[in-house]
């Protein structure tokens, strides 16, 4: 993307925001705000079942949601990143996730978003969304991340 039509989008997110914070934008604007702020919080999370990368119904619809936005935003990149509990190993957690994160980017594809358009990052149990021992078997760890950034 060139710099002017990123600077320009950045304006755009930054003006939605504005508004909405100030009540004068509704919440679909606000929400394509945040996606195509660059350090915005994740637009999805996809949760799994203790250590699976299969994508459940609910991660379905999710996912549904963030295919619908996809074609709504554009030219857009989508990185999904995979998590994991602690409750396994390190190693086993961190290919885990990456198997979540594939499955998700598997899922993705299939709905008609652009391969290019998808890049996939594995964290294991490193960034945890609730602090727990290790051995801890926690749901909301186990999730993949969608984080929707300028192309």
């Amino acid at each position: 993307m060139r710099r002017s039509a990123k600077r320009g989008l950045m304006l755009m997110a930054a003006s939605l925001l504005a508004a909405a914070a100030a009540g004068c934008a509704s919440p679909k604007a606000s929400d394509a705000a945040l996606a195509i702020a660059p350090d915005a919080p994740p637009a999805y999370r996809v949760f799994f079942d203790l250590d699976s990368a299969e994508i459940t119904t609910d991660g379905a619809a999710i996912l549904d949601q963030a295919v619908s936005s996809y074609r709504q935003l554009g030219t857009v990149r989508l990185v999904l990143a995979g998590h994991a509990d602690r409750s396994g190993s390190e190693r086993h957690n961190r290919d885990l996730s990456g198997r979540r994160a594939a499955a998700v980017r598997d899922y993705l594809l299939g709905a008609g978003v652009a391969p290019s358009s998808v890049e996939i990052e594995a964290h294991g149990e490193r960034q945890g969304l609730v602090a727990t021992p290790d051995g801890t078997v926690e749901p909301q760890n186990r999730r993949v991340e969608i984080f929707v950034r300028p192309d």
